[in-house]
This record gives structure tokens, C-alpha cells and sequence, in this order.
């Protein structure tokens, strides 16, 4: 009893630690921000980008077109590794909902929502659900890390590879401990264990692998957005360097600490965006008028899900408020 009390007060500790540490680093990029913002911020200039992209209809039809079908991919990646049984569409709505609550809410808890309705959706325990989820979540980052490391390499941007591959190496290693320590204690007959083994065997199949491909096209189409928005301001990018700095701002995005993100984005896309050669004050306007497009795809998105697949208030406030349920149970 002791020894179960001393284990979670350790492993507590440890989850505040991280969490200080996370606010620390969100909070240092917000001041960036704000340094940034009054120093580079020309409300002149913002308001011509957003006047200049709403002159372009159709240069908003396609950021959108390629928005929504990157979330099309991912849902159909989501679908494939976790073996669904519905249609692809119906795996739309858990991440609209996902995406609308990381933007309306200063935590990104937004995957716990998805992994509740997937729990629903596929007739499966919260266990099941929430690991899908965070394997889907992985996927996302192994993509963004690959796309960002190649940015690196491609424009030339200084980095030091030794760290790199210590890095990669020491990743790969902890992961290669996670998976033998779950397959230790499957064999040891531990249920939870025994099913988070048997679905992680899954990730090495052709399966997972057309899934991690699904996930990296959906990144390249989301690069659309800053695209389409420095495009409309006549400070062209290249296409990869959109997805590049595209995949830098998402992966910014892990320190969210306030809604949406609002100023890590900013910061770390206008961050990116000059190590390309974009001027100080077009690359915070371009990040401004870009974060805003994605909150209101972010609502509308939002408002679609509910009204595909309407959730009660508690019911949702319930998902955000555990992690896991017992063994075995599964989503009402």
C-alpha cells in the first residue's frame, strides 16, 4: 500500500515537472510575442493582408479545399491503423471536435475528446480509444520532426548534426524500452499491458505504414495555408517551404498554453519564416493573418462535428476530465 502511495507520488512529481517546465517554455515564447509584436506590429499592414486575401476567392477556396482534405487523410489514416469498422467520414467529426477544443481552451486536451467519441464511434474501451489516439498523435510529430529536420538540411539553415543523431538515437532507444517493457509485462499476463502490446505489433505492418503515409500528405496539404496567405500578400514561398514552415508552427504548437496557441504560432512562424529571408514585419503579419484563418476553420469545423454528431455538454466535460477508464470498460 505504501510502496503503491510512494509510486504515484513519484510519478506525480514527475508529471508537474514536465507540465512547469512546458509553461515555461510556452510562457518564454508568449513574451516573444509580445517583444515581437511591438516591435514589428503595423495594424496597417495586417489589415491589407487580410483586405488582400479576401480579394482572392479562389486563393481561400483552395487553402480551404486543401485544409479540409488534410483532415480527410488524417481521419482515413486514423481509420486504417486503428482498423476501423465505420466509414472514413464519421472519423471527420472526433477531429473537428479535437481541433475546435485545443482552440477554444488554454490546454490542448483536445485529443481526449476524440479519443471519447472513437470510443463511442468504434464500440471500443477508453484504453483502445485513447491509444489509437496517441499513437495517431505520434505519427503527427514523427512527421513534423522529419519535415522539419529536412527544411534544416535543405535551406541550410545552422544546426549542429552530432546533437541531431544523439537526439534520434536516444529517442529511438527510449522507445525500443517501451515497447520490450510492455512486452515484458504481456508476457507476464497483465491486461493492460497485454493490449497496448498487441496494438503496438500493429505499427509494424503495411497497415501503419500507409497510415504514416496518409499523415505525411496531410501535413504538405496543410502547408496551403501560409501559402495562400503570403501568396495574397505577394511574398512568395516555395511550396515546400510552406510545409516547412507550416511543420515548425504545428510543432511550436506543443507548448500551448493559451487558446489556439495564440503567440507560440505567431512566434514560431514568424521565426521560421525569416530563417527563409521573409522581413520581420511580413512574417508576424503573415502569422497573424494565418492563425486567424485556422480559428475560424477551427469553429466551423467545430459547428459541423456538433452537428454531425451532436455530444452532450457533461458528456464532454466528463472526457476532459480522465485519462483512462478501468480495464476493459468501455464508452456509454
Amino acid at each position: 500500500m505504501f510502496l503503491t502511495w510512494d509510486v504515484r507520488r513519484v510519478k506525480g512529481m514527475r508529471a508537474m515537472t514536465a507540465k512547469a517546465w512546458k509553461g515555461t517554455v510556452g510562457i518564454s515564447m508568449l513574451a516573444v510575442f509580445v517583444w515581437l509584436a511591438l516591435r514589428f506590429w503595423e495594424t496597417r499592414e495586417i489589415a491589407d493582408a487580410f483586405r488582400s486575401l479576401l480579394a482572392l476567392p479562389a486563393m481561400i477556396a483552395l487553402m480551404t479545399a486543401a485544409y479540409a482534405c488534410s483532415f480527410l487523410l488524417k481521419a482515413a489514416a486514423w481509420r486504417i491503423y486503428a482498423q476501423g469498422k465505420e466509414p472514413i467520414h464519421k472519423h471527420l467529426p472526433p477531429l473537428g471536435y479535437s481541433l475546435f477544443v485545443n482552440h477554444l481552451l488554454p490546454i490542448k486536451v483536445g485529443d481526449l475528446v476524440r479519443s471519447g467519441l472513437a470510443a463511442k464511434l468504434e464500440r471500443r474501451s477508453w484504453d483502445e480509444a485513447l491509444h489509437t489516439v496517441g499513437v495517431m498523435r505520434m505519427m503527427d510529430i514523427s512527421v513534423l520532426l522529419a519535415f522539419g529536420a529536412c527544411g534544416l538540411a535543405v535551406w541550410g539553415i545552422p544546426w549542429e548534426p552530432d546533437n541531431g543523431w544523439r537526439i534520434v538515437a536516444v529517442s529511438a532507444a527510449a522507445l525500443l524500452l517501451l515497447i520490450v517493457g510492455i512486452g515484458f509485462a504481456a508476457k507476464r499476463g497483465r491486461a493492460f499491458a497485454a493490449r497496448h502490446w498487441s496494438l503496438l505489433r500493429s505499427l509494424l505492418t503495411i497497415r501503419a505504414g500507409a497510415a504514416w503515409l496518409l499523415t505525411a500528405c496531410s501535413w504538405i496539404l496543410e502547408g496551403a495555408v501560409p501559402f495562400g496567405v503570403l501568396y495574397a500578400m505577394q511574398d512568395h514561398v516555395a511550396p515546400g517551404q510552406a510545409v516547412w514552415v507550416n511543420s515548425m508552427t504545428v510543432g511550436g504548437q506543443v507548448f500551448h498554453v493559451t487558446p489556439g496557441g495564440i503567440g507560440t504560432y505567431e512566434t514560431t512562424m514568424s521565426a521560421s519564416l525569416a530563417a527563409i529571408g521573409v522581413d520581420a514585419s511580413t512574417a508576424i503579419t503573415a502569422a497573424v493573418v494565418s492563425h486567424a484563418y485556422k480559428f475560424l476553420f477551427a469553429f466551423a469545423a467545430g459547428f459541423l462535428s456538433w452537428a454531425a454528431m451532436p455530444v452532450p455538454l457533461q458528456e464532454g466535460i466528463r472526457w476532459l476530465s480522465r485519462r483512462r477508464t478501468e480495464k476493459g470498460e468501455r464508452a456509454e
